[in-house]
């Protein structure tokens, strides 16, 4: 049985999600080009469906396949060299050339380049993202163009047009659904209609959706462990000797931690039985102590709902805290069950307002995460805005104020937080 991927492939450049002109007269001109975007942003099957366009033959090599000087050689080398079999025009393309790392890529890059060089056929190069050390050169031969991740409108359309061919019964919701699962990777929407899974929790360690979110959202107390110390001593042989077990005995609860010898034992990993101080004390002393020594600053039971900044509730200043909060120390996992994550619902986050998620699709990884780290401040400075009130125009202009501290593209951002907050407000009334 085909993937939709595969059975869907498409076979002309208007049926693919992003503006092409410049990539197909940068082929028909034999220039070199390198396509950096997100995964599942349509940079391979755009080559594809320009070369049916224009009739040229496709050789294809994957850099995470055949790495070495040799491999590369053989292939892109000779295909670089000879005319084609059919006397047709080629198009010689190297999907994800970023995995050229490690020791087993011997020569890899450096073959790429001298192809560059003298090749008389164009050339494109994909890659995830621009920050391996290896492309260095190559970036000097090619023309560079970026692909965005596909919108939020665009995935919608395409794949309820499969469920049409497909005879697939779909609603709004399930839609919706996807394309919150996929993050805007359309690859990853057409592989979820087909298995019919969600995928949440790939969706939120991909950041979808702030942990500090998640922790506003949730309508229990999510109780951490916080703790600190300073010295740790063993009593040997009627000798006190100092040693660091503390961090061995944490490492088995997946502590975290803030700075110097400050700790958090994250939600989902606090002992059931812990309700109290007594309880949290006696766990103390027969689960990490063990009859070893150790001088405690702080230790207490914290529900982390309430204490978001993390720099509020440690019993002393920090002069330069390490997080602004605490969903920049944990992930989804550490606070819900896989039970629980997977029956919250993103569409009330969405409702909600959430700028992090609105802007995702626009945003590097980078800039996302700044955003994510820092998506409590920014609202609060917004006055926590609804997705209502956030699809209005008005709203371009303190957007833009209010991101400009923490991103350069700050008016560009701003916009599309609008347009996809009209699209979604329209989406879940």
């Amino acid at each position: 049985m085909k993937s939709f991927v595969e059975k869907y492939k498409p076979k002309s450049s208007n049926e693919i999600p992003q503006k092409l002109e410049e990539l197909r007269e940068l082929i028909k001109n034999k220039k070199h080009i390198l396509i950096y975007g997100p995964t599942g942003s349509c940079k391979t099957s755009s080559i594809y469906a320009i070369a049916n366009e224009l009739d040229y033959e496709t050789i294809e090599i994957n850099a995470s396949d055949f790495r070495t000087k040799d491999q590369i050689d053989s292939i892109i080398g000779s295909a670089s060299k000879q005319q084609s079999l059919f006397q047709k025009q080629k198009i010689l393309l190297i999907d994800e050339v970023d995995c050229l790392s490690g020791k087993e890529d011997r020569g890899g890059a450096q073959a790429i380049v001298n192809i560059l060089k003298y090749s008389n056929f164009p050339i494109v190069l994909t890659a995830n993202n621009l920050d391996n050390e290896k492309l260095k050169e190559i970036k000097k031969l090619v023309n560079k163009i970026e692909f965005k991740p596909v919108s939020s409108k665009e995935i919608i359309f395409i794949i309820k047009n499969i469920c049409e061919k497909e005879n697939i019964k779909y609603s709004e919701e399930g839609l919706k659904n996807i394309v919150i699962n996929s993050n805007w990777d359309l690859r990853a929407a057409l592989n979820e209609l087909q298995s019919e899974k969600q995928q949440l929790l790939r969706g939120l360690r991909r950041k979808g959706i702030s942990v500090n979110k998640l922790i506003e959202r949730y309508d229990k107390p999510l109780r951490g462990i916080l703790f600190s110390y300073a010295s740790q001593f063993v009593n040997e042989n009627g000798r006190t000797k100092s040693t660091p077990f503390i961090s061995n005995e944490l490492k088995r609860y997946n502590a975290k931690y803030l700075g110097g010898n400050t700790t958090l034992i994250p939600p989902s990993k606090v002992p059931k039985f812990i309700k109290n101080r007594r309880d949290l004390e006696k766990w103390f002393e027969t689960d990490i102590l063990k009859g070893r020594y150790c001088k405690v600053i702080y230790l207490a039971l914290i529900d982390i709902k309430n204490n978001t900044f993390w720099k509020t509730y440690l019993p002393y200043k920090q002069k330069r805290p390490r997080f602004h909060s605490i969903g920049e120390v944990l992930d989804p996992e550490d606070i819900l069950s896989e039970k629980e994550l997977k029956a919250i619902s993103i569409s009330e986050m969405i409702r909600d307002g959430n700028i992090g998620w609105l802007a995702a699709t626009i945003l590097t990884p980078k800039e996302l995460e700044t955003i994510m780290n820092c998506q409590t401040i920014i609202e609060n400075k917004l006055g926590n805005p609804s997705l209502r009130l956030l699809s209005q125009d008005n709203m371009v202009k303190p957007l833009a104020e209010a991101l400009a501290p923490y991103i350069g593209s700050a008016d560009s951002v701003a916009k599309t937080i609008v347009d996809e907050a009209r699209f979604w407000d329209s989406k879940l009334k």
